[in-house]
């Protein structure tokens, strides 16, 4: 134990033997799922939106006024992956702002990763069809 580890009173944590991207691993899958599965299931609304309507369903809350139906619908099946993924990370010993601070970092990691879907498909001109043929040859790069 360091010398500041004993004045602060925390025993120094023993180092792991674990991949520096384990959790990555983990999170990836899981936010490529979401953005699946929204962009599948509410295409033909996100097509025609301005591309910000994704934010308040992603937060669940908007500036002005109320949610539309599938805003609610949609923050519904994204709050339960918002759920794993802290869980995943394991937020314990951090304050109330720095929690807040990384749930804000995976609520506009998961909006930018939507709306680049949205984009892209409104690129290669899908605004009139599904779009099963874009996410399946969608190459994900890395994992950071």
């Amino acid at each position: 134990m360091g010398f500041w580890d004993f004045i602060k009173g925390k025993p120094k944590a023993a180092p792991e033997n674990v991949s520096p991207t384990v959790l990555a691993a983990q999170i990836s899958p899981l936010l490529d799922e979401l953005n699946h599965k929204l962009f599948l299931e509410h295409q033909f609304r996100l097509m025609r939106e301005p591309i910000d309507y994704v934010v308040p369903a992603v937060w669940g809350a908007k500036k002005d006024g109320s949610l539309t139906s599938e805003q609610r619908e949609m923050h519904q099946k994204i709050l339960p992956y918002i759920q794993k993924v802290l869980g995943i990370i394991a937020l314990d010993d951090l304050n109330e702002p720095q929690r807040f601070a990384v749930d804000f970092l995976l609520r506009g990691l998961i909006i930018n990763r939507l709306t680049y879907t949205v984009s892209m498909a409104q690129n290669k001109g899908l605004s009139t069809g599904p779009g099963d043929g874009l996410l399946e040859n969608l190459e994900t790069v890395g994992t950071a």
